[in-house]
């Protein structure tokens, strides 16, 4: 992979800002395991701050302690994965779901973005040696060292084309921050994750209402083919692109076809027969190409135009009604490893757009 660690950050013409981009991971994920996604990004011209969460939704996590007052440095205490089914809660009618503690995942999640940007804000302001002084993970393997912090001074506004992204549960987490949090430009959500709406089977908890406000800037969100079938969140997530687009907010809602959850991490690229099996039919470093480029065409006040004139345009609930009529017409037999499709492999499916380009 051509790469170079701690690379220096390019020169911008006098009077430029980087745009900015903060991620967010998903559920089981943590700030490396989107480096293609992010790293092409970064290579168009954009600073990409990918946060790792510590709200026990990564496999493992660490935080260095400040030393103590004798002066030793204490051991970097662990944060791992909370399974909601571990938890006990004083109202035993909550035990059974897993939405009280995505919810306050989510509220940490959002500070954390918050505390982020402060940090952020430190660092266009010229204090980065001493922000990086705050380190304690210094000496710890991957660990930034002897980057030139006079460089970065002034070179990224954090209240000013800012993109709140992520995937999952992190899209969960961008859609929950753009909401609450000013000054972001525009969101892109990969394969959203509406836990509000998805409870398991036979839960019983008391009555939770799911999350309520308009979000006040474009939306893209791009879907793989596995989680545009998951009927319950689909609806849920077509639902918030219709009433953005009903209120005339920008609002695009894609699925790429061949495509799995994974898909938009480096783990397929990583495990590419593991993903084949579990039905990938697509190239995934291709792929992952091709969200880059939608989020360029999105950031970038493309969409709608160029190559996004030639996506299919079907509506997904007619492609399965057609597809399950196809299907309920055959012996049990022959639809044993039939697996229900809206397109081609690669194709792109454009269901929710904005108005401005509904003529288009």
């Amino acid at each position: 992979m051509p790469a170079h660690v701690n690379a220096p950050l390019a020169k911008l013409p006098d009077g430029q800002e980087f745009p900015l981009i903060i991620f967010s991971h998903g559920l089981a994920g943590q700030r490396r395991m989107y480096s293609h996604l992010c790293g092409a990004l970064a290579s168009h011209g954009y600073i990409v701050a990918a946060v790792e969460h510590r709200d026990g939704s990564a496999p493992t996590s660490f935080i260095y302690p400040p030393p103590s007052v004798d002066g030793e440095t204490p051991k970097p205490e662990k944060v791992v994965w909370t399974d909601w089914k571990q938890l006990a809660y004083n109202d035993p009618s909550k035990e059974e779901s897993h939405v009280p503690l995505r919810d306050e995942q989510l509220r940490f999640r959002v500070r954390e973005i918050e505390e982020l940007r402060k940090v952020l804000v430190r660092i266009m302001s010229g204090e980065g040696k001493h922000v990086e002084a705050m380190n304690r993970r210094k000496g710890v393997k991957c660990a930034a060292k002897d980057i030139d912090w006079d460089r970065w001074t002034g070179t990224f506004d954090v209240d000013k084309d800012v993109t709140l992204m992520g995937h999952s549960f992190g899209a969960a987490t961008t859609l929950r921050a753009a909401r609450e949090l000013p000054n972001f430009a525009r969101c892109v959500t990969l394969d959203p994750w509406s836990w509000w709406c998805t409870f398991p089977p036979g839960a019983h908890f008391v009555p939770f209402t799911a999350p309520r406000g308009d979000i006040n800037v474009p939306i893209l969100t791009v879907n793989s083919e596995f989680f545009a079938l998951w009927d319950d969140n689909w609806r849920a997530i077509q639902g918030l692109h219709m009433n953005q687009k009903a209120r005339d907010k920008e609002a695009w809602l894609l699925t790429i076809c061949g495509t799995l959850h994974t898909t938009f991490s480096d783990l397929d690229i990583l495990t590419p027969r593991l993903a084949k099996q579990r039905g990938l039919t697509v190239s995934p470093l291709h792929t992952l190409n091709t969200i880059v480029d939608l989020s360029l065409d999105f950031i970038q006040g493309r969409a709608g135009q160029g190559r996004w004139q030639s996506f299919s345009r079907n509506e997904r609930d007619e492609t399965l009604a057609k597809r399950n009529e196809t299907l309920a017409k055959r012996d049990e037999s022959d639809r044993k490893g039939d697996r229900i499709k809206l397109g081609q492999p690669g194709e792109i499916v454009l269901h929710v757009r904005t108005k401005e380009s509904a003529h288009s």
